[in-house]
């Protein structure tokens, strides 16, 4: 779903971890080719109606108190 309603998406993982580790037992990952791109992609996700899209769809499948939203700047050596 996330790839329909966000543009400039370019890699979605799902993460599992063997076991839980401080109430977490999943990562899901997503990956923008630029700034920009995520900058867009989180504009958009903001706004109804995909804003009230994203909403259903976690309600479905989360705890919304469970979720925590980091981001981060992936560097390699």
């Amino acid at each position: 779903m996330i790839r329909e309603v966000t543009p400039g998406l370019v890699d979605y993982r799902r993460n599992f971890l063997p076991e839980t580790i401080a109430g977490i037992d999943v990562v899901t990952e997503l990956t923008y080719a630029t700034q920009a791109a995520f900058d867009q992609a989180m504009d958009l996700a903001a706004r109804p109606p995909i804003s009230e899209t994203i909403a259903a769809d976690h309600a479905n499948l989360f705890d919304p108190a469970g979720v925590t939203i980091v981001v981060v700047d992936e560097r390699t050596a």
